[in-house]
């Protein structure tokens, strides 16, 4: 026997479904809301950083939850960036290479530091992104009477190893001050950048033309020598 609903009962029973809905979103988007929140508090957004952040989650309407990534290598992978590294270990007390960042140092077996890493990158897709952005201003500074005269261009040992077909000279640099530091776990992390001297001062050091070379992690201070041989 099938007994069904009258049209009175039908329209109740919707009412309340919807409430029900109603309900779980608005406990649902209060929950976000309040993670949002907390989440702004703990990265010390401050008010434009926050009002991007509004800005880019109102515009994933589009998006479904599926297609918005879940990691930062994800995201990368989304949008085709890939990263091509080395990592080298090294003891922290006495500098000597090691084959695994957890290896104990053969030569003075101390293991109260953690051991060092020397991240070295791969600089062709950047090396060819920094010269097709400046390229008009790389040819117009071959010109001597566009160089600045106190400019590295100018120099005596560029002028003797200067060719007369395009060449490209790296300056390096680390300014000797970590840009990161772990309380935690007491390491730092010093950048090693390249410009490319070719390019002409001050647009040469702006950051869209510096060259990322090299990180290295550690609770110790690097030589310049260790930070640099592996380039």
């Amino acid at each position: 026997m099938h007994f069904g609903l009258s049209d009175e009962h039908r329209n109740q029973y919707g009412s309340a479904l919807n409430h029900i809905l109603a309900d779980d979103r608005n406990t649902r988007q209060e929950n976000f809301f309040s993670e949002l929140i907390s989440f702004i508090h703990s990265a010390k957004l401050n008010k434009k950083g926050t009002a991007s952040l509004l800005s880019l989650l109102r515009s994933t309407t589009s998006l479904t939850i599926n297609h918005i990534p879940k990691t930062t290598n994800a995201l990368w992978q989304q949008l085709g960036v890939s990263f091509k590294y080395k990592t080298y270990y090294y003891c922290s007390t006495c500098f000597t290479e090691l084959m695994q960042r957890d290896d104990s140092c053969p030569s003075c077996s101390i293991k109260n530091k953690p051991n060092s890493e020397l991240c070295i990158f791969s600089i062709n897709e950047e090396l060819e992104r920094v010269v097709r952005s400046n390229i008009n201003l790389i040819q117009w500074y071959r010109l001597p009477q566009n160089q600045l005269i106190a400019d590295i261009v100018n120099g005596e040992w560029y002028k003797r190893n200067r060719s007369d077909e395009l060449q490209l000279t790296f300056m390096l640099s680390t300014d000797g001050k970590p840009i990161v530091k772990s309380k935690r776990t007491r390491t730092s992390v010093w950048p090693i950048l390249g410009f490319l001297v070719e390019v002409p001062y001050p647009i040469r050091e702006n950051i869209n033309n510096a060259i990322l070379l090299g990180l290295w992690h550690s609770p110790a201070t690097p030589s310049c020598s260790l930070l640099l041989d592996k380039i």
